[in-house]
């Protein structure tokens, strides 16, 4: 189970993230409003996260789930690791969002650039002129 708490621009969410063996997963959102202290994300997890996963909890998914073996404190640490590495964005929205923003940037950049050579092309032909016009003599 993973807890994301992020800020979306307005308020103070948390993203609940429970992978399944199977395809899918079971996803939660829940607003917090102003930003929430340690206790107040811990309150959330022993009161109403339970009552939040009951509500909708499937059962035929929890009785397909095998018994967790014993893991090795090394085999943890790595598996910890490649989870920090790996981006908090994890909605597709945001994704898109984050998508979209980099082609702008890219498209932004492009533009730029033609305009950058342009002026250079401009003030090229404008020395050429000049050029031009003080050898035509008299």
């Amino acid at each position: 189970m993973y807890l994301t708490v992020y800020f979306n621009g307005q308020f103070w969410c948390g993203l609940i993230e429970i992978p399944s063996r199977q395809a899918s997963a079971s996803v939660y959102h829940y607003i917090f409003g102003p930003e929430p202290k340690t206790a107040e994300i811990f309150a959330f997890i022993y009161t109403i996260l339970p009552q939040l996963i009951a509500t909708t909890k499937d059962q035929d998914a929890q009785a397909t789930l095998s018994p967790k073996k014993r893991i090795s404190p090394k085999r943890m640490q790595r598996m910890l690791n490649q989870q920090k590495k790996q981006p908090v964005v994890s909605t597709k929205s945001q994704l898109l969002l984050q998508q979209q923003h980099l082609e702008k940037k890219a498209q932004t950049k492009k533009q730029q650039k033609e305009q950058k050579q342009q002026q250079k092309q401009q003030r090229f032909e404008q020395k050429q002129q000049k050029k031009y016009a003080k050898h035509r003599g008299h």
